[in-house]
């Protein structure tokens, strides 16, 4: 099970490296560098972490963990999909336009919940749970720093319609589009009644 995750991964990193190829540099690249370096290094890492841990992985974490994995590549699929030519791997200052439909719907960064679901099922299909420690959290500085950059590109970009974009959608959770949805909902619903007791 793990060598098939693992050779999931080697059509997305050439795909990764073509794409970056063709496009021309961005803007906040270190941040860029920090998430390949990031990416680079798990790989060595978690197999390192499993070879030399000689213990019989757990098969449901495993399970769990190839589970996780599958939702990423539909997470990050889906999302590049719905971008279509806004989708680049540079932030770009010239980004044609604010795309809101999707899984960018209900939250602003879905690519990037995607690599941090992806990076825990990953430890997880392994059991490599030193790995899932510092990997885990060291992608998730990473992807936050890379989330600061991107939001200050799009907000002078867009300015108010990005503002109020983050104001009804959160980053990398679909809790607030959930909430505003809920309270429509709710605020529909009471306007019905109050036309049914008129």
């Amino acid at each position: 099970m793990p060598a098939v995750v693992m050779l999931a991964y080697v059509p997305m990193l050439r795909n990764f490296i073509v794409r970056k190829l063709r496009e021309p540099p961005g803007e906040a690249r270190w941040t860029l560098a920090f998430c390949v370096g990031l990416n680079g290094a798990l790989l060595p890492c978690a197999l390192i972490e499993y070879v030399f841990r000689r213990q019989t992985p757990d098969l449901a974490i495993s399970a769990l963990g190839v589970a996780l994995v599958l939702m990423r590549f539909g997470i990050i699929g889906w999302s590049k999909r719905v971008l279509g030519e806004n989708y680049t791997i540079e932030l770009r200052r010239d980004t044609a336009a604010l795309v809101r439909s999707g899984p960018y719907a209900i939250m602003r960064h879905p690519i990037y919940l995607g690599r941090l679901v992806g990076t825990v099922g990953l430890a997880l299909t392994l059991n490599v749970f030193l790995t899932l420690s510092v990997f885990g959290t060291l992608d998730l500085v990473a992807v936050l720093l890379r989330i600061r950059a991107e939001e200050r590109l799009l907000t002078e970009r867009f300015g108010s319609e990005y503002e109020r974009y983050k104001s009804q959608v959160g980053a990398l959770t679909p809790l607030r589009a959930l909430r505003t949805l809920a309270a429509a909902l709710g605020s529909r619903r009471k306007e019905e009644a109050d036309d049914a007791h008129k």
